[in-house]
């Protein structure tokens, strides 16, 4: 039989045996210091512009550079908790896209909710790319690079993501010098 936590109050999320929904309701419960709530601590790690601009998060992000911040129970994307804070709670199903294509950009007017095939979509009509590469453009890439090529411009050039042609030219992915190619 499940029943309230003693701290928030919320119905059925307390497991049997168990008085708090979550280990934060029981620290709150026993030290009586009430934490800083969710909003107020995740906008603090956001730098807010325009309405126009990306809000850039501030807090750390994974390493595919999108945002990450803890809500009381797990770590989430930055972008998906700056759209339930500003809407109301993320539908199930569905995920928070960006229109901006700025995976740490945490403005809730350049996001909107959409599934994975809308976002394969996007990504394809955007030409943004993660894709395999073979051996010769991975050659041709590095050589670009180390000859003054920017990586936005390998990332025209090769209809590839940032990302993957980021860690293409710094031998993050792919084989490094040396070894048996």
């Amino acid at each position: 039989m499940k029943r309230a936590c003693e701290q928030c109050n919320k119905t059925n999320s307390v497991r049997n045996g168990r008085r708090f929904c979550s280990p934060v309701c029981a620290v709150v419960w026993r030290t009586g210091k009430h934490l800083v709530p969710l909003a107020e601590r995740f906008w603090a790690h956001v730098e807010i512009g325009d309405q126009d601009d990306c809000w850039h998060w501030l807090g750390s992000r994974d390493p595919l550079g999108y945002g990450r911040c803890r809500d009381d129970q797990r770590s989430r994307v930055a972008h998906a908790v700056a759209w339930e804070l500003a809407n109301n709670d993320v539908t199930r199903g569905f995920d928070v896209l960006h229109d901006c294509d700025v995976r740490h950009c945490c403005n809730p007017h350049h996001l909107h909710l959409g599934t994975q095939t809308d976002n394969n979509r996007e990504r394809d009509q955007r030409d943004r790319f993660f894709r395999k590469v073979s051996l010769a453009e991975v050659r041709e890439m590095r050589k670009l690079h180390k000859g003054g090529i920017q990586i936005p411009e390998l990332v025209r050039l090769f209809k590839l993501s940032g990302v993957q042609t980021w860690k293409i030219v710094n031998y993050k992915q792919w084989i490094k010098p040396g070894d048996v190619e």
